[in-house]
């Protein structure tokens, strides 16, 4: 898992195609919390999902995992906790391979995000995103869905 601020994202083009046109995507769209809410393909490596919601309690929610792809969540607007832990410290408790994915149960560290900041997580990363951090209230959230292969090798 990588946590960092839209102002450093340029280091991690060098990931794989991508994380190229993905960052290309983040920072032409940073400054817009009117982002309608979508799912589309960006190109054949990236899909793109813009989602808003209300945050959750933990235990309304479990972790999911991913394989084929890497998760970049760029806070939009709000604040949000995510949880996170490594995948094979968790169990499984359903698996949707078609739709790549995971939804896992156990313990794990929470990590705020906030506007402006992005988190990535690998295959092996277990995340709870959408949890409440102060209050319930509603975030806007970019979520790059990056395919693994042809990015960094993990």
């Amino acid at each position: 898992m990588i946590i960092d601020h839209i102002s450093h994202i340029e280091k991690y083009r060098s990931f794989g195609p991508g994380f190229e046109s993905g960052i290309r995507f983040l920072l032409q769209h940073q400054n817009d919390p009117a982002e309608p809410v979508a799912r589309y393909q960006l190109d054949e490596n990236v899909d793109i999902m813009v989602n808003q919601y209300k945050t959750k309690y933990p235990e309304e929610s479990n972790f999911e995992a991913h394989n084929k792809y890497i998760d970049v969540q760029f806070m939009l607007k709000g604040d949000e906790l995510v949880g996170w832990a490594p995948r094979e410290k968790l169990s499984e408790i359903s698996a949707a391979p078609e739709k790549d994915y995971y939804e896992l149960f156990g313990e794990s560290d929470y990590f705020p995000l906030s506007e402006g900041y992005f988190m990535i997580f690998f295959p092996e990363d277990a995340h709870q995103p959408g949890l409440v951090r102060d209050h319930p209230e509603q975030v806007t959230k970019i979520v790059l869905k990056v395919r693994v292969e042809g990015s960094l090798p993990l």
